[in-house]
């Protein structure tokens, strides 16, 4: 059995989007291209200063 992972070692290294691959539908939920059903007028945030 593995033991719970400590805060420490969770945040001690960042991972970005563009260094790590995902699963195509965890990278549609991470880009914000998942539309969601319950949202009339939803809005799309259009990023400026991210990867």
């Amino acid at each position: 059995m593995e033991a719970p992972l400590e805060i420490e070692s969770l945040l001690e290294k960042r991972l970005f989007r563009t260094q790590i691959e995902l699963p195509p539908r965890w990278a549609e939920y991470y880009d914000g291209t998942v539309c969601t059903r319950g949202i009339e007028h939803e809005r799309h945030h259009e990023l400026r200063h991210a990867y």
